[in-house]
């Protein structure tokens, strides 16, 4: 038996002890971002492309952003003022973020220990609540929640401080205390859906809603119980059991839709 601790066991831990929700997906290896993009239907939330960069002052970098997102090299070095880029090698991928081809992951940024590499994080990725990333190595897909602009949040307080008749359609249990109520997302938004950031979200939510797309990804494993993929936030620590789930899940559709036909004014930032 090897004394060595296993990193990714070690990543999830330290994911346990930040509170972070993760949920990890075990495929045949990828090596592309085309080769991973038939894994997509099963994997909610957005994907992303990691690039180890060395640049002509030897200069290392780890740029993480969304896996559609177009990245000039050239353009990159001048935005970030600095010497012209070229691919890292494998070797010294190996030797300084001690992961293989295939397997570039932020989360590698953990195996620095001489804090060689500089890390550029793609603004646009937190557009998504969830996050998909190879969890140091590339047979296994890991989604984290992540966090962005809450300015649709900012909002909804202001209309309803200026006296504005603000819907909310799901306003959770009457017998809920105020504090769990905030703690568990109730009357943050017209409906219990947490933060939507990008047009796309939007759109999947309402197929949703209208029984016109059942995803794969029915729940994940929280660690009190199972969490809705498309709203991991909501439910701190999980539902009490599956059906649970399944019957908040139907009345926040339900929810969605009262929404969609009542609202006289929808306003998506």
């Amino acid at each position: 038996m090897s004394g060595h601790p296993d990193p990714i066991t070690e990543l999830y831990a330290k994911f346990d002890a930040l509170d972070i929700a993760h949920k990890t997906y075990e495929h045949a290896p990828v090596f592309t971002v085309e080769e991973a993009a038939h894994l997509y239907e099963s994997q909610p939330g957005g994907h992303t492309k990691n690039l180890f960069l060395k640049d002509r002052k030897d200069g290392l970098w780890l740029v993480v952003c969304r896996d559609d997102l177009a990245v000039d090299l050239k353009e990159l070095s001048k935005v970030l003022d600095a010497p012209r880029f070229s691919f890292g090698s494998g070797e010294l991928l190996v030797e300084t973020l001690g992961v293989q081809p295939g397997s570039v992951t932020p989360f590698a940024i953990l195996n620095d220990k001489a804090n060689k590499v500089s890390v550029v994080l793609d603004e646009g990725m937190f557009a998504f609540e969830v996050l998909n990333f190879h969890p140091l190595r590339n047979d296994r897909t890991t989604a984290i929640a992540s966090a962005g602009s809450c300015f649709a949040q900012r909002l909804s307080e202001s209309l309803r401080g200026l006296g504005f008749n603000y819907l909310d359609a799901e306003p959770g249990p009457a017998w809920l205390p105020a504090d769990l109520r905030a703690a568990y997302h109730y009357g943050t938004y017209s409906a219990r859906y947490g933060n939507l950031y990008s047009a796309p979200q939007l759109e999947q939510l309402l197929a949703r809603a209208y029984g016109e797309f059942e995803p794969v990804e029915q729940s994940w494993e929280g660690p009190e119980g199972p969490l809705d993929p498309f709203r991991p936030r909501i439910q701190p620590g999980g539902f009490g059991s599956m059906a649970e789930l399944k019957a908040d899940r139907q009345a926040h559709l339900a929810a969605v839709r009262r929404v969609c036909e009542s609202a006289e004014i929808f306003t998506f930032t």
